[in-house]
């Protein structure tokens, strides 16, 4: 029997990044970490033709990435606050979130440009991005690569066609293999403590996990990690980026976005299932978080899930 590529792929981004990653925690803790939270989202891309200079990148920030390829063209990326990058023709390029950058292509004939913008997330919160300092370029063999893999996103994505199960894997897989060339490039940023950090709250994620149906205090968390409240929200902070009851309760309306989906409980009754005891802070705070109603969230995962065609590929 053969293996499945979304899990080979996924195997082989995990020890990348676990010897671009490793710190005081051991490499199994790291590759748990990575397999079990690392998730993925494309969120559009494109082929654009030019001839002649153009200015294609405004110089804008933006929370997703830019991952793209330039074919037929040199392609020139300024950095704010940094170096002039040069795309070779073939090449291909990224742009991590909050990186600000004006581009421009340079070409006596026509060129294309393929562009996609992406986001990896650990743990639900933390950007990956965040974690490495990844290159701003890639050869044109790197590059031909991440080219293949951008347009087979796009045809993944292709709105005329009805969505399957398979569909929604092969572009998780293709995502794989996209942060697998990202992450063979990379290395970690220095100074970054988020697995040193994760080492001492691996107990308190634990907890957390174990005791979402109930109130949960930040004291009673920092008695997880032996630690004072104040060092404990220090510490929670600077791993993942808000405060402790906030990355609680965010875990108790994914939760609930899970059930929602899956189970013919009632909204207040999954409200409980999470720790909310009254009905209306829950719908409020749902709503907040997800745009929607739980019943509105119900209806439209639901719908989504029958509209979804069969058999798997």
């Amino acid at each position: 029997m053969t293996g499945s590529p979304c899990l080979d792929v996924l195997s082989s981004c995990r020890i990348v990044l676990i010897l671009q990653m490793q710190e005081t925690l051991s490499t199994l803790e790291i590759g748990n970490v990575i397999e079990e939270s690392l998730t993925f989202k494309y969120h559009r891309g494109a082929d654009h033709y030019y001839k002649g200079p153009h200015a294609i990148i405004d110089g804008k920030i933006h929370p997703f990435a830019v991952l793209g390829q330039v074919r037929h063209a040199s392609f020139f990326i300024r950095i704010e606050g940094g170096p002039l990058i040069t795309i070779a023709p073939g090449g291909g390029y990224l742009l991590p979130p909050g990186v600000k950058a004006v581009g421009e292509i340079r070409s006596p004939d026509k060129a294309l440009l393929r562009w996609s913008h992406i986001n990896f997330w650990l743990l639900g919160t933390i950007d990956l991005f965040s974690l490495l300092e990844t290159p701003y370029c890639f050869d044109p063999r790197a590059g031909g690569r991440i080219g293949l893999l951008i347009k087979a996103l796009q045809a993944a994505h292709d709105p005329q066609t009805q969505p399957t199960i398979g569909t929604f894997v092969r572009r998780q897989a293709l995502g794989l293999q996209i942060l697998e060339i990202i992450a063979s490039q990379s290395v970690k940023k220095e100074g970054h403590g988020f697995f040193r950090e994760l080492s001492r709250l691996a107990p308190v994620m634990g907890y957390i996990s174990r005791n979402l149906d109930r109130p949960l205090s930040r004291e009673e968390l920092a008695r997880q990690a032996c630690l004072s409240e104040s060092r404990f929200h220090a510490v929670f902070k600077s791993a993942f980026g808000m405060a402790p009851l906030k990355y609680v309760q965010q875990l108790r309306l994914k939760k609930a976005q899970s059930l929602l989906t899956t189970c013919d409980l009632s909204v207040e009754a999954i409200g409980m299932e999470v720790g909310f005891n009254d009905p209306f802070h829950f719908s409020r705070l749902f709503k907040e978080f997800c745009g929607t109603s739980p019943k509105g969230y119900r209806l439209k995962s639901r719908e989504l899930i029958a509209e979804m065609s069969f058999p798997i590929s």
